[in-house]
C-alpha cells in the first residue's frame, strides 16, 4: 500500500513536471480572472443597496456561468494535458492492470483539483479582502444574504463558507474531469468529451430549475437558509463519483489500447 502511494505520487510529480509552463500559465492566469469577474460583480452590487462580504465573493464563484465557461474548462484542459502522458505506450505497458490505471486516474484527479481549488481559494481570499469591508455580513439586514433569504443569519462563518466553496469546489471539478475521462475512455474521441461537457454547461444555464451540474453544486446563500438542500447536492455528487469509478473499471477491461492506437 506505502509503495503504491508513492508511486501514484511519484506519477502524479512526473506529470506536474512535464507541464511546468502550463501549470505556470494556470497560475498567472486564475488571479485575472478572479479579479475581472469579482470586479464586474461587485461593481453591479454598488449599484444596490445591499452590502456585500468577503463570503459572498466566494459565493459569486461558483456561480453557474463563471464555474461552467471559465473554472470548469480550463481544469479540465489543464489536467486533461497532465495525465495525457498515462496512455502513451511505455507508461501503459507498466501498468498491471487497465482498471488499477483508471482508478488511479481518479485518485490524481481528486488530488490535482484539491490543490486547484486551495489556489483559487487563496486567491479568492485575498481580492476579495480588497474589496470588502466585512468578512461575513450574513446577520445584517442590508447584506445580500438577508435579501435572498429574507432573514439573517448570525451563525454562519467565514471559515464555514471557504470550507464548503473548497468542498463543492473540489467536487465539481473532481466529477467533470472524471466524466471528461470517462467519456474519452468510452469513445476514444476527445471532441465528444468536450461536447458533452459543453452540453452540460449550456443546459445548466439555459434554464432554471433542473440542474445536472452547475446550480447544484454551489454554495449560493439560499442553501445556507436550509443547510440540507446543500447536503442532498453534496451526497448527490459524491454517489456521482462511485458511479463513473465503478462504470469506468467495466470500460476499462474492454479496452485495447495498444491496439486501438490511442
Amino acid at each position: 500500500m506505502i509503495h503504491t502511494s508513492k508511486q501514484l505520487m511519484k506519477e502524479l510529480l512526473r506529470g506536474y513536471g512535464d507541464n511546468k509552463p502550463l501549470i505556470v500559465t494556470y497560475i498567472l492566469i486564475i488571479p485575472l480572472l478572479l479579479l475581472l469577474y469579482l470586479n464586474i460583480r461587485i461593481k453591479l452590487l454598488q449599484e444596490t443597496p445591499f452590502d456585500y462580504s468577503v463570503a459572498d465573493c466566494f459565493v459569486f464563484l461558483l456561480d453557474r456561468f463563471f464555474a461552467a465557461f471559465t473554472l470548469i474548462p480550463l481544469s479540465v484542459f489543464l489536467l486533461f494535458q497532465i495525465f495525457k502522458n498515462d496512455f502513451t505506450v511505455p507508461f501503459l505497458l507498466r501498468q498491471n492492470s487497465k482498471s488499477i490505471l483508471w482508478l488511479k486516474q481518479i485518485f490524481k484527479i481528486i488530488v490535482s483539483a484539491s490543490l486547484l481549488v486551495a489556489y483559487i481559494a487563496l486567491v479568492a481570499f485575498l481580492i476579495a479582502s480588497v474589496y470588502s469591508t466585512d468578512y461575513i455580513n450574513w446577520g445584517s439586514e442590508q447584506s445580500l444574504y438577508y435579501y435572498i433569504n429574507q432573514a439573517s443569519n448570525d451563525e454562519a462563518q467565514l471559515w464555514q463558507v471557504i470550507a464548503m466553496f473548497f468542498v463543492m469546489c473540489t467536487l465539481l471539478i473532481s466529477i467533470v474531469n472524471i466524466l471528461f475521462q470517462f467519456l474519452y475512455w468510452l469513445t476514444n474521441n476527445r471532441v465528444v468529451a468536450w461536447i458533452s461537457i459543453f452540453f452540460i454547461a449550456v443546459w445548466d444555464n439555459a434554464q432554471g430549475s433542473f440542474f445536472i451540474l452547475y446550480g447544484r453544486l454551489s454554495i449560493h446563500q439560499s442553501y445556507w437558509y436550509d443547510l440540507g438542500d446543500m447536503a442532498s447536492h453534496l451526497f448527490a455528487g459524491l454517489s456521482f463519483i462511485v458511479i463513473l469509478s465503478i462504470g469506468g473499471i467495466f470500460i476499462a477491461k474492454k479496452r485495447d489500447f495498444l491496439n486501438e492506437g490511442i
